[in-house]
Formats: C-alpha cells, sequence, structure tokens
C-alpha cells in the first residue's frame, strides 16, 4: 500500500505522530492481514489512536509508579489472545459462509440446468405438436382437394345423367306418340 492510497486524514494523523511511534505503527499495519478491512485509512487512524491512548498510559503510569511490566506483560498476552481467538472466530465465520455460499450456488446451477432441461422438453414437445398438427392440416387439405375433385366428377356425372336420362325421357316421349299415332 503506497501513501497515495491513503486518505488525507490518516496521512496528516502520519505526520504529526513521533517518527519511531510512526515507524512502529506502519509496521504493524503493514504485517496486519487486511483482507477483511474496508477502510485501510481509517483502520490506520484508529492504529494511531490506541497507541497514542497506549503511549499516555504508559506515561501516566510511569509518573504514577512506573509501569508494571509484569501486568501489562499479562494484560498484553490476555488482549493478544482475545485478539487471535476474534480473528479466528471471524475466519471460522467467513469459512462457513463461503462454504454455505458454494453449496448454495451449486444448488441454484443444479436447479437451472433442471428448468433448462424441463424447457428443452417442452420445447421438443411443442416442435412435434406443432409438426403433427401440420402434417394433420396437409393431410385434410388433401382429402379436401380429392373431395372437391369426386364433387366435380359426380357433377359432371350427374349433368351426364341427367342429358342421358332427358334424351332417354324424350326417345320415351317420342315412341309413345309414334305408337299412339299409330294406332
Amino acid at each position: 500500500m503506497t501513501s497515495g492510497e491513503l486518505e488525507d486524514r490518516a496521512v496528516d494523523d502520519l505526520k504529526e505522530f513521533p517518527v519511531e511511534g510512526a515507524c512502529t505503527v506502519l509496521k504493524q499495519f503493514r504485517e496486519t492481514n487486511l483482507e477483511h478491512v474496508t477502510n485501510k485509512s481509517a483502520y490506520l487512524c484508529g492504529m494511531l489512536n490506541v497507541r497514542t491512548r497506549n503511549c499516555q498510559k504508559e506515561d501516566q503510569v510511569s509518573q504514577a509508579k512506573g509501569p508494571d511490566e509484569a501486568k501489562l506483560k499479562t494484560v498484553l498476552e490476555d488482549k493478544e489472545q482475545l485478539l487471535r481467538e476474534e480473528v479466528e472466530r471471524v475466519r471460522g465465520e467467513a469459512e462457513r459462509r463461503h462454504a454455505q455460499d458454494q453449496e448454495e450456488m451449486r444448488a441454484l446451477r443444479r436447479e437451472m440446468l433442471e428448468m433448462t432441461k424441463q424447457t428443452n422438453k417442452k420445447s421438443h414437445e411443442a416442435r412435434v405438436t406443432a409438426e403433427k398438427k401440420d402434417e394433420a392440416i396437409a393431410n385434410l387439405k388433401s382429402m379436401l382437394i380429392r373431395a372437391e375433385e369426386a364433387a366435380d366428377k359426380l357433377t359432371t356425372q350427374l349433368a351426364s345423367l341427367r342429358e342421358t336420362h332427358r334424351r332417354e325421357a324424350e326417345t320415351t316421349a317420342k315412341t309413345r306418340l309414334y305408337n299412339e299415332f299409330l294406332q
């Protein structure tokens, strides 16, 4: 991380800090795992504030009765242990959430695959049904054409039969008239 990536207030706070203390804080900042930190400038400012408070407390303690190194070491070790436990808890929670998210993604992929299969199946069924309907329509059109052709033939035959019947009736009438005339 470069100073250009830090917000101005973090850079200003660093400038106001003593060189030795600033170097110590920057070293701790560099060694810290910042993957979970979204605002690194605010995190650095927090580290500077903690360092300032600790220095003030150390000054007060040393002015009052001097530091109790054993007690400070115990407190620091306790704090360090608490931080480690918190880091592990957060890491475990993150890993659990990640695993949960991965499982949900796999379930969604399976669901999408199943939906795609069903959609493809229904699409295929619709295509087959449409093809069958098109075939049935073609068959009906063919039957209609044959029926029209048959009707045309029957109409022609009926006309021919009428003409033949008319001629026979005419011939019969003429024959009857002729026979009556002869009698």
